[in-house]
């Protein structure tokens, strides 16, 4: 709908890419303040694989998103 003019949407800026470049789409960024968002891993105590979460925390902090900046852990 919104690549033929019917709507608008919000998406992150990780979503916009040169791969999905439309020439019938306008980008605008938000004024201040921007809007921001917490994403958070987690797990089951019992959790049976504990080795891949090593692995996907060092796969999030490798992440080269503008904008994104990690807690403390």
């Amino acid at each position: 709908m919104v690549a033929s003019g019917l709507g608008i949407t919000v998406m992150p800026c990780s979503a916009v890419t040169a791969k999905h470049h439309n020439k019938r789409l306008t980008v605008l960024e938000f004024m201040k303040p921007v809007p921001e968002r917490r994403i958070a891993l987690a797990w089951r105590k019992g959790f049976t694989r504990p080795a891949v979460i090593p692995v996907i925390q060092d796969a999030v902090r490798a992440l080269k998103i503008p904008g994104l900046s990690m807690l403390p852990s």
